[in-house]
């Protein structure tokens, strides 16, 4: 009783620093500000391409309230906000020496990092939902595009739950990180870096499979986050068996960073 009373006041502390934090407040404005300009770029398609003959493979699939809804953890770029709030928010508290005083005061070290894994994991399911109720407020605006039943129902559900998922996945493997750099600068750089790098990367195999119509590079570029979203994001892909991956490899980077960030958080001597 005596350690979930602790752990409860960790979370109530770390809930009360991501309060404070400017950038937390600002991520959203920007996403917005990202989320308004695809809508711009909806409405331009629907006004200009609207009625003419054009097919499907290269109609873009946001150019209903349907594609835009199901696609709105695409349009945020979390993982880059994530990294940067990780960085400040767990980087700052190694730098300014939080972490060794809390310690210090006999907090358990496992409970540390579950604190900070949960608060952070929160916030992007967080910036997630409120992706997903702009881009409903836009596409209602703009048309739904298609019926709204609830077999229909069923599928948003599933692709806002898939998205939220993958963005906790995101944000375990940026903790892991901010938890192994420990400092502000190196952490957002690594994390930025990484996330920057990944994209591109997993962006170009993504082409290069579809052109050459490789089997195995497609698989290659489901490993990554933004491939996995790619999935969640789309209504036709959720109801087959390619789910699997925006399920299973999310899973396994929350259980293995996790994992080797408890670990290694456990065994360093806190400086």
């Amino acid at each position: 009783m005596a350690k979930i009373k602790s752990f409860f006041s960790l979370v109530k502390s770390d809930f009360y620093k991501l309060y404070h934090l400017k950038c937390v407040y600002i991520a959203p404005a920007v996403m917005l500000a990202m989320i308004l300009i695809n809508y711009a770029v909806l409405w331009l398609e629907q006004k200009y391409l609207g009625g003419a003959e054009i097919p499907d493979e290269i109609l873009s699939p946001v150019i209903s309230g349907r594609g835009m809804l199901f696609s709105a953890g695409t349009y945020i770029d979390l993982g880059l906000f994530i990294a940067i709030i990780c960085g400040i928010f767990i980087g700052g508290d190694f730098q300014n020496g939080s972490v060794k005083i809390t310690i210090a005061r006999g907090s358990d070290r496992v409970q540390y990092y579950f604190s900070k894994w949960f608060v952070t994991s929160v916030l992007s399911v967080v910036y997630t939902l409120l992706a997903f109720l702009a881009c409903g407020i836009l596409s209602g605006a703009s048309g739904y595009g298609h019926v709204f039943d609830g077999k229909e129902f069923g599928l948003l559900i599933s692709a806002i739950a898939l998205q939220s998922f993958i963005g906790v996945a995101t944000t375990s493997v940026y903790v892991f990180i901010a938890f192994t750099t420990r400092t502000q600068g190196s952490t957002i750089g690594i994390t930025v870096a990484l996330y920057i790098v990944v994209s591109l990367i997993s962006g170009v195999i993504a082409i290069i499979a579809t052109l050459n119509g490789s089997d195995r590079l497609l698989d290659l570029s489901s490993f990554t986050p933004s491939q996995q979203l790619t999935i969640a994001s789309d209504p036709a892909l959720i109801k087959t068996n390619a789910v699997t991956k925006a399920t299973l490899l999310p899973l396994a980077y929350i259980i293995i960073s996790t994992a080797i960030g408890l670990v290694q958080f456990a065994k360093r001597d806190i400086k």
